[in-house]
């Protein structure tokens, strides 16, 4: 009891943790195949079929629980009669693909989902009389998932689920049984080869799964007030001012972003059309990142930055041909986490 107060205590205080950062609960149907392993009986072939949906909660980018049905339809393979099993499962999850760094080498596309848990299982016709060797009623159970994002949404998995420690007893006309039996009643393994759609829900822009953790937020408010990019927080105004305010050659516009986006904000609007009344000719776009993720996904979306920018611009009215794209990437000048705000940006020169 003492244990499992201290897991809720732990899932609540994660979950309040990341409260505002993403997206945490998804809707996941699945269909796959269905083979049972270590047959008693004359054994089994891999066959049609398995079907469930389950929901799924990330109280962190790592961590989270899973609640699942399934139902399983299958064949013996000596005498071709009906296995049939319905199924609930918990588990508990882990991410180990962000444990491994995977989204530095996937371009935060692909990860590797896992949980350990219990099923309980309910048998139709000649397996009627199933009984439960645990206390709990809980037979072991886990998965693997190899997950993919198709877009922010949805992801897909292929992977595998097994339950361990399933009894059943002979089917009708099976009388030599030459496996060890408790109590007549003979134990099996269910593997399930499966697809799954992974649907999520909420508004956020990511789902726990990709989320990519800033490595040290900010302790204090960064305040961008005009087209100077002057800071009124006191803590930086004198950092910020001598990296970021304009030259009194050029005079550019900055953009700001938030993590992990190129979405341009109301702010980040006006100080691109304050730029339209500077240019004269040519106009250099130059987008950087802060120090989060890989070199090469931070290049990606600085292009993604500079080409949202002069979609803008172009929209507005500038020739395009004018208009040149320099993608930077990480700005390692401001490599710490407190000038990570200052990095996120696209730089507007005339």
């Amino acid at each position: 009891m003492k244990k499992l107060f201290v897991i809720i205590c732990f899932v609540f205080s994660a979950t309040f943790m990341f409260a505002q950062e993403f997206n945490k609960w998804s809707i996941e149907p699945e269909f796959g195949l269905t083979k049972l392993q270590d047959m008693p009986y004359g054994g089994s072939k891999v066959g049609l079929y398995n079907a469930g949906i389950g929901v799924r909660y990330m109280a962190t980018p790592l961590y989270g629980v899973r609640v699942s049905g399934s139902y399983t339809n299958h064949n013996y393979t000596l005498t071709d009669q009906s296995v049939k099993y319905a199924e609930g499962q918990i588990f508990g999850v882990c991410n180990f693909g962000r444990l491994l760094k995977l989204e530095r080498i996937a371009k935060n596309r692909y990860t590797i989902i896992g949980g350990i848990g219990g099923d309980l299982s309910n048998s139709h016709d000649f397996t009627n009389t199933q009984m439960f060797d645990r206390v709990t009623n809980f037979h072991l159970a886990g998965f693997v998932d190899n997950e993919f994002r198709v877009t922010d949404k949805f992801f897909l998995t292929a992977g595998l689920n097994v339950i361990t420690g399933v009894n059943l007893s002979a089917p009708t006309g099976v009388t030599d049984i030459n496996q060890a039996t408790i109590n007549g009643v003979a134990k099996t393994s269910i593997i399930d080869f499966n697809v799954k759609a992974i649907f999520v829900l909420g508004k956020k822009k990511d789902h726990a799964d990709f989320y990519l953790e800033p490595e040290l937020a900010p302790t204090n408010n960064i305040v961008y007030v005009d087209s100077t990019r002057k800071v009124t927080n006191n803590y930086y105004t004198e950092v910020c001012e001598e990296i970021s305010a304009p030259t009194s050659n050029s005079n550019p516009e900055y953009v700001y972003f938030k993590n992990d986006s190129y979405k341009i904000d109301k702010d980040g609007l006006e100080n691109i059309e304050q730029s339209l009344h500077k240019i004269k000719d040519k106009v250099t776009i130059t987008a950087y990142c802060s120090n989060v993720a890989s070199s090469e996904y931070n290049l990606k979306l600085a292009k993604n930055r500079a080409n949202a920018v002069k979609d803008k611009l172009v929209n507005l009215g500038v020739d395009p041909s004018k208009i040149n794209i320099v993608s930077i990437g990480i700005d390692f000048d401001r490599k710490i986490p407190e000038l990570f705000d200052m990095a996120r940006r696209v730089k507007i020169e005339f």
